[in-house]
């Protein structure tokens, strides 16, 4: 599984229909991060209701299906950024969430689907590194007993990562810069490490997309 980018995936039409239809029904479900701990960061979270979320999980499949087989993908949403995230997975932390997520069995982690709503000049940054067990970078980094690499440049660091330390980059190396253009599709294994570049920097106050984690079977 390569992080891969496909343009155009969804047209102007495409967006504005699904926008349109996640302010109209009346189970849209809003849920804003309330926490901030670690490299989790302030968002809002727009879920669709039991209306409209097999209508969006059936179209967009049908469309990924096209370039990725296998997926089962049931968690469709619109992501609301206000702050940057820092480097993490969308995998599962085994320590913390085991009892309370799991994968389906005979299923292992398939791919992070991100799809901007609108052009932003900013970027998600993808690193090589992969975990499908943490998905905080701090404890991967201990647990696995890491060692750092140098492998990005004060350059790199300050141009997208200001929002990390260059300590805590170190360990890490770039695999894939992705920009926001509206209707872009970025795909990336939910075990890889990413996270957004501090677009606070840039007067950017909020950016957002179409967000969906699928899973494959074994």
């Amino acid at each position: 599984m390569k992080t891969t980018v496909i343009e155009n995936f969804l047209t102007e039409d495409e967006i504005f229909e699904i926008e349109r239809t996640f302010r109209l029904r009346y189970d849209t479900v809003l849920w804003k991060e309330s926490t901030e701990v670690d490299n989790v960061a302030h968002s809002l979270y727009w879920y669709p209701g039991a209306s409209y979320k097999e209508e969006l999980s059936n179209y967009l499949n049908n469309k990924i299906e096209t370039y990725f087989s296998s997926n089962v993908c049931d968690n469709w949403h619109i992501l609301n950024a206000y702050t940057p995230y820092g480097i993490h997975t969308d995998s599962l932390d085994d320590e913390v969430e085991a009892d309370t997520h799991s994968l389906p069995e005979d299923y292992k982690f398939g791919w992070t689907f991100l799809i901007p709503l609108n052009d932003y000049d900013t970027n998600t940054i993808v690193f090589n590194e992969r975990s499908d067990k943490m998905k905080v970078s701090s404890k991967w980094i201990s647990r696995e007993q890491r060692n750092p690499q140098y492998l990005i440049t004060d350059s790199e660091h300050e141009k997208y990562l200001t929002h990390q330390s260059k300590e805590l980059v170190n360990y890490f190396s770039i695999d894939t810069i992705f920009p926001w253009k509206k209707g872009n599709l970025l795909a990336m294994p939910r075990s890889s490490f990413h996270c957004s570049d501090n677009f606070l920097n840039k007067k950017i106050i909020e950016k957002r997309a179409i967000i969906g984690w699928s899973t494959i079977p074994i």
